[in-house]
């Protein structure tokens, strides 16, 4: 089973490398990170996009293989039935200002 971070505010800054290398040091997988940066949906697809290249720099900076899983609404979450094989960590990023 993959580890979850739930992070936000500032999660792609340099501050969330030391907790990142503590998750991806002690969970089972490839190595790679699952980003979802499902809180930035509600601001628009170019929001949602940019969130998710800050987090594919952030990781390629830091030398780890990531991916954006794009989920952007709770109808694309009943969609996402198994994390993919391999994924070590899973980044959820924000938290939605509200709830469906």
């Amino acid at each position: 089973m993959p580890t979850f971070l739930f992070l936000g505010s500032g999660e792609f800054e340099p501050w969330s490398t030391e907790v990142e290398t503590i998750a991806l040091a002690d969970a089972v997988g490839d190595g790679s990170v699952a980003i979802l940066p499902t809180a930035s949906a509600a601001e628009g697809d170019h929001v949602f996009e940019r969130w998710g290249q800050m987090g594919l720099a952030h990781y390629r900076d830091d030398g780890v293989p990531a991916a954006v899983v794009p989920i952007e609404t709770p109808e694309f979450a009943g969609m996402f039935v198994a994390i993919p094989p391999g994924i070590t960590t899973v980044i959820r990023t924000g938290v939605p200002r509200h709830s469906a």
